[in-house]
């Protein structure tokens, strides 16, 4: 049985290991990956694109950003599924009706496609997540 000393040494040596691995950018401190970042501004991107009121210049580079994004997947089987899914609000479900395939071809569609949004919206990000 350990006893509190110890218990003591063993958590101070470990917060101690993570700052130092954190400093060292050896592990990720509590950022949102680009994946999250992506779905994230794919949520609100609608909301953006209608809010006259927060149009600015960032607004309207990351829209233009967003669109050309989604331009990329243009041709793809499953073109249309991130605005069903993100602009539309469709379930997972719902989507699979459409495509006429089980909801988990949908999950994989879904992540395959943001994975390759976020290579392009977040394309600094990715490169950061490679190495860490």
């Amino acid at each position: 049985m350990i006893n509190v000393k110890m218990k003591e040494i063993i958590q101070e040596t470990v917060d101690q290991t993570v700052i130092k691995l954190k400093r060292a950018n050896l592990i990720k401190d509590d950022e949102k990956s680009a994946f999250k970042k992506t779905e994230n501004l794919l949520k609100k991107y609608k909301q953006l694109k209608m809010s006259n009121a927060q149009k600015g210049r960032i607004t309207d580079i990351t829209l233009k950003k967003v669109d050309f994004a989604l331009e990329t997947l243009e041709g793809d089987d499953y073109e249309g599924l991130i605005e069903m899914i993100y602009f539309e609000e469709k379930t997972r479900e719902e989507c699979a009706e459409f495509f006429g395939v089980e909801p988990l071809t949908i999950t994989r569609n879904k992540k395959r496609l943001v994975n390759s949004l976020k290579n392009i919206l977040f394309a600094d990000d990715v490169i950061k997540e490679l190495f860490l």
